[in-house]
Formats: structure tokens, C-alpha cells, sequence
């Protein structure tokens, strides 16, 4: 991950889809905490209301912004993704054609409250990111057993021999 590009505390707002009730709840958070938003998004006219611009982030200010942000309003897939990944607290707003792999993926981390609509939700804001990473490396390692099998079964069909 490159150096930290923006100083100071901030709320990073990912933004793949304008959607005002996403946009309010940021900045009412933002203002709430006394954080900056950081925005990542094609809305130039957010630039005029105090947000910081990221017009075009490429993969590693992406990563940065996503890093050291105090809190991520999203609703982007990757956008949620990575603040799971950096263990930052995080919503993601609801995009009706998008939403069976976020639900999915919310469901396996135990965080399906966390998906919006409105932004009026009660939802638990804390995370306990142990939990979450535990239910990550379980799944992970069930995926690892259920390939090995498949592998094995590929090369006793075969005679192949793939963990060699």
C-alpha cells in the first residue's frame, strides 16, 4: 500500500452510483465526527460542498484512502471488501441489481446489518473485525479442503498428478 495520501481524520465515500440518501448519510456522519470526506467518485459538484476528490484513484490510492480512513460509506463491492480487509468500520448503501454477491459476502463476515437503504437503519456500528476474520479464515480453509478434493478426484480420473 503506497503512503498515506490525505492527512488528518477522514470519512472515505466511495461512490459507484449517485445516491442522495448514501451522499446525506455521509456527510451527516462526517459532520457528526468532525471528520473530512474524501471522496471517491465522478461528482464533480462535490468538490464545491468541501470534498476532497478522487476523480480517477487508481488501484493503490484506492487502497491508501480505503486504509486510513476513520469510517467507509460505499456501495461498491470493492469499497467493502477493503475496509473489511483494513478492519475499517464501513456501510454499504444498496444497489438492486448488485446486491446477491454483497449479501452473500455480508452473510460470511456475520455483518448483513450493515447493507442500507434509506441510511435511517439502526444497524450495531461496531465490528469485532476478530470475529469477522475468523469467519473469513474458516471459509477459506473449507474452500481449500472442498479444491484438494476435487483435485484429488481430477487426478485419480486422470492418473495426474497435481500436488507433486
Amino acid at each position: 500500500v503506497p503512503e498515506r495520501l490525505e492527512e488528518g481524520k477522514y470519512l472515505l465515500y466511495y461512490s459507484r452510483r449517485y445516491s442522495p440518501a448514501m451522499e446525506e448519510y455521509a456527510e451527516e456522519l462526517a459532520k457528526k465526527n468532525g471528520w473530512k470526506i474524501v471522496e471517491i467518485s465522478l461528482r464533480a459538484i462535490n468538490a464545491e460542498k468541501g470534498h476532497r476528490m478522487f476523480y480517477e484513484a487508481g488501484v493503490e490510492e484506492f487502497l491508501s484512502l480505503v486504509k486510513h480512513a476513520k469510517y467507509v460509506v460505499t456501495n461498491s463491492f470493492h469499497g467493502m471488501i477493503f475496509a473489511v480487509q483494513y478492519r475499517r468500520p464501513f456501510v454499504i448503501f444498496s444497489r438492486e441489481q448488485c446486491n446477491t454477491k454483497i449479501d452473500e459476502i455480508l452473510q460470511l463476515f456475520g455483518l448483513s446489518d450493515h447493507m442500507l437503504v434509506t441510511g435511517k437503519e439502526e444497524f450495531n456500528h461496531e465490528i469485532n473485525y476478530d470475529l469477522v476474520h475468523e469467519r473469513i479464515s474458516k471459509a477459506r480453509a473449507e474452500s481449500i479442503e472442498y479444491l484438494n478434493k476435487e483435485l484429488e478426484l481430477l487426478e485419480d480420473e486422470r492418473g495426474l498428478a497435481w500436488n507433486t
